[in-house]
């Protein structure tokens, strides 16, 4: 899963202003994941372990993303609750999940985050890629994502030597069950760490850093 989570790391970083060419006002296409309902299928033939995948958003704060390797890897899930800050992960070869809140580092939230924030980066303008109207940011190391200028999705996107391309495109609402783990899944133990509260995690680091 590194390449994926690298690819979506060096679009992060493009669009927070790691290379800021150019600032521009966020557009009414940016907060999509909370008021647009979607369902979007994208290809990374180059991503030898993870080459596909799908995004779910209910507009309602509730987004899904599955990873999967097309015969070379499981697929990996990951639920995430903007309401709650909360995320539900899986794998479809083992009937169990975790329940836990949600990092900074996930690769759904970094993608989310992505979708959301105002677009840093030099501004390559308005083209139509697969009958999407799209706008485009290019960053360093020619680093350069498009957007769905309505729904606010990566249509095309190209960092670390991975081009991820949308394939697939639905506004229908995803049934809400996606949202949760399938039936005959139980929940497994939630790792210790978060199960800390944050001013124990807190002390526990200072007295990492002290010895």
């Amino acid at each position: 899963m590194l390449k994926q989570v690298s690819t979506v790391a060096v679009v992060f970083m493009l669009l927070s202003g790691c290379s800021v060419q150019k600032k521009s006002e966020p557009t009414a296409a940016e907060p999509s994941l909370r008021n647009k309902a979607y369902q979007a299928t994208y290809s990374s033939p180059e991503n030898f372990a993870y080459q596909t995948q799908h995004i779910y958003s209910d507009g309602a704060g509730h987004v899904r993303m599955d990873i999967s390797g097309d015969r070379y890897a499981p697929t990996m899930v990951n639920v995430l609750d903007l309401n709650t800050g909360e995320s539900i992960l899986w794998s479809e070869e083992v009937p169990k999940y975790v329940r836990r809140p949600s990092e900074p580092t996930d690769p759904l939230v970094m993608r989310v985050q992505m979708e959301t924030m105002p677009k840093n980066g030099e501004d390559l303008g308005v083209r139509i890629i697969s009958g999407h109207r799209s706008h485009g940011w290019k960053g360093m190391a020619d680093t350069e994502v498009w957007f769905d200028e309505e729904y606010g999705c990566p249509v095309l996107a190209i960092a670390g030597g991975i081009t991820t391309k949308l394939v697939a495109f639905s506004s229908l609402a995803p049934d809400p069950s996606v949202f949760q783990p399938p039936p005959g899944f139980s929940e497994a133990p939630t790792p210790r760490r978060y199960r800390q509260s944050d001013d124990s995690r807190i002390i526990h680091d200072i007295e990492l850093h002290m010895h």
